[in-house]
């Protein structure tokens, strides 16, 4: 999809994503006016979870009044998962090469662990969430979604920028890498990195003092064991990164006795 050389490619949004096209807003979101600097031909909003599937607890996953249930492409049965299951679905489907979806709390890396395909989540700001339909300012994140690691970031490379708009911008900018993020796109660049895998993971969702245990629990075991990366089946530790706003990333892992995809996430501290 995105190349060096390529000018145009074509890229569906999570519906949280205000643009021109068809509505009333008066200009596009701060990372589709980027987009389409980029050679981006914004084809359709994407269907999602209602407001970070806040809207009901009843409602099953993927479902909106506006366009009903979505499907999981490889089991139709199974879960399509998280409010940015759209944007998964359509890369699943083949529908179109790369997407962007919206994480609060695991929407966008829940579904692209269920829809085997790369999802990226940025560190909150990184992205910038101007005139972005989100639930809290402190966890709301812009990410791309792909088949392939390089397509994902060469996308997150077109969006990431400072924006005044954005208050978290301003501290996330500092975690910009120098010569951007393609430089990293090496067949060997796990060599020398240290990865500590979590086959077990338990967390708290209570509130309190156990969740600030967890949330600084996960920071102090990267640190202590010198981790660049904390690898994990599935997407189920999604609360911490949400919490403490640590980017994540999720790839394809394989498949379950049903067919049912599922991705190992890696995840780290903010600037790694």
């Amino acid at each position: 999809m995105a190349t060096k050389t390529s000018q145009h490619f074509p890229i569906l949004l999570v519906l949280l994503v205000l643009t021109l096209s068809k509505s009333q807003n008066i200009k596009d979101a701060a990372v589709v006016a980027k987009l389409r600097k980029a050679g981006a031909i914004i084809l359709r909003k994407a269907s999602l979870s209602e407001w970070s599937m806040f809207r009901s607890f009843n409602v099953p996953k993927g479902w909106r009044a506006r366009g009903g249930q979505g499907k999981n492409p490889y089991v139709l049965s199974a879960t399509s998962c998280g409010s940015s299951s759209g944007s998964a679905i359509s890369i699943a489907a083949n529908l179109v090469a790369v997407s962007l979806g919206n994480e609060t709390d695991g929407s966008l890396l829940y579904p692209t662990s269920f829809n085997s395909i790369v999802g990226i989540k940025p560190i909150v700001g990184l992205t910038s969430r101007a005139r972005v339909i989100h639930i809290t300012a402190k966890q709301d994140t812009i990410g791309p979604i792909s088949r392939t690691i390089s397509d994902a970031v060469y996308v997150l490379e077109a969006i990431v920028d400072f924006d005044y708009n954005d208050q978290a911008s301003k501290e996330a900018s500092k975690y910009i890498p120098h010569g951007g993020y393609k430089q990293y796109l090496k067949t060997n660049g796990r060599k020398g990195k240290r990865i500590g895998i979590v086959r077990n993971p338990f967390f708290t969702s209570g509130s309190g003092a156990l969740q600030i245990q967890t949330f600084y629990g996960f920071e102090k075991l990267l640190r202590n064991y010198k981790l660049d990366a904390w690898v994990t089946p599935g997407s189920n530790v999604d609360r911490v990164l949400a919490i403490g706003g640590f980017p994540g990333i999720n790839v394809p892992a394989g498949y379950d006795k049903n067919g049912v995809p599922f991705g190992i996430t890696f995840r780290g501290l903010k600037g790694s």
